[in-house]
């Protein structure tokens, strides 16, 4: 693995070479809670999470693609991960479509990310199932090659489905291992552009959709977690999330996630505040304003996208699908 001063001298490189934009769309009172369609509320969250290496994340959920007593959602699904986005920014922000989607689905403001807590390894455990120690994939920047293991996509394809991906870094194109993704595009710049392109593949179809918007960590890198010009990007990067869920089809579940979060200038610390992520999904067979109480990871993302799917991962993958957060 890298050294602190390799991953901190390629984080500054991407930050850099990132369009140095501060965003809109952040106006209106930092409100803390937002009602659900039930008249509770969802409460900003306290970043106060147990070291994620202590939870085992199994909770009452069923083996990885195991078919398990949760009901079956059937349709499609968009992924949508927002690199760098602590649960306590949305609230702060306020993303509005994201908490507006939370009220209408079930939610976790204590989910937790992979040790190291960077980009490329994160986002290998949320589309594979499996940890670093497994997959091998702890550096942080464009390398020839792919993924060693299987991932979402992999299971997705083996069953005929129509899968996308689209990003906005570069080294994620490693996870689009050849014969596994219909379509990849790399979309360098802001989210618009990132938001843009997924929206073409909208209108295209899919089964499955992956989409990674880069900006809040980019503005963390540049000016600061949660400084004002970081709140001002998470309420823009809300309001291009707002495009997605408003172009999709009611079959289709969501899910919205990050690959970690941040504090400082920095997000591979062993604070709570670098490792706790949000965890939404809403959509048919998905609990309506409910809090999961079961321990979250992010690599049980891609055991739930399977679940909803209805396609198999390996039966060595370590996720287990997030049973909670659907009806029974």
């Amino acid at each position: 693995m890298r050294s602190a001063r390799q991953i901190v001298r390629v984080c500054a490189f991407l930050a850099l070479a990132a369009h140095a934009c501060t965003g809109g769309g952040g106006g209106g009172d930092a409100s803390t809670q937002l009602p659900d369609a039930g008249g509770e509320l969802v409460r900003e969250p306290t970043l106060d999470a147990a070291d994620p290496d202590s939870a085992d994340g199994t909770g009452d959920g069923s083996p990885a693609g195991d078919l398990g007593p949760a009901a079956r959602p059937r349709g499609k699904v968009v992924l949508i991960s927002i690199d760098g986005c602590r649960p306590d920014a949305l609230f702060q922000a306020p993303a509005k479509n994201i908490l507006a989607l939370a009220a209408r689905g079930s939610f976790s403001w204590q989910a937790q990310t992979i040790n190291p807590s960077i980009t490329l390894p994160s986002h290998s455990s949320m589309l594979s199932g499996y940890p670093p120690e497994v997959h091998g994939m702890l550096w942080n920047d464009w390398r020839p090659g792919y993924i060693p293991v299987p991932t979402v996509f992999s299971a997705a394809q083996a069953a005929g489905l129509r899968t996308v991906m689209v990003v906005g870094k570069e080294e994620l194109q490693q996870l689009a291992i050849p014969g596994t993704v219909d379509t990849y595009v790399f979309a360098p710049g802001a989210d618009e552009n990132v938001v843009d392109n997924a929206l073409v593949e909208v209108q295209r179809g899919f089964d499955l959709m992956f989409v990674h918007l880069p900006m809040v960590d980019y503005q963390g890198h540049l000016n600061n977690w949660m400084s004002d010009v970081q709140l001002q990007q998470v309420a823009e990067t809300d309001r291009h999330v707002g495009r997605i869920l408003n172009a999709i089809s009611p079959d289709t579940t969501v899910i919205i996630t990050a690959d970690h979060g941040g504090h400082g200038y920095i997000h591979w610390s062993d604070l709570p505040e670098d490792y706790t992520i949000p965890w939404i999904a809403a959509g048919p067979g998905i609990r309506v304003g409910h809090q999961i109480t079961q321990p979250v990871r992010t690599l049980d993302t891609a055991a739930t996208v399977a679940h909803i799917l209805d396609v198999r991962l390996r039966s060595d993958t370590i996720g287990r699908h997030v049973q909670e957060a659907f009806t029974k």
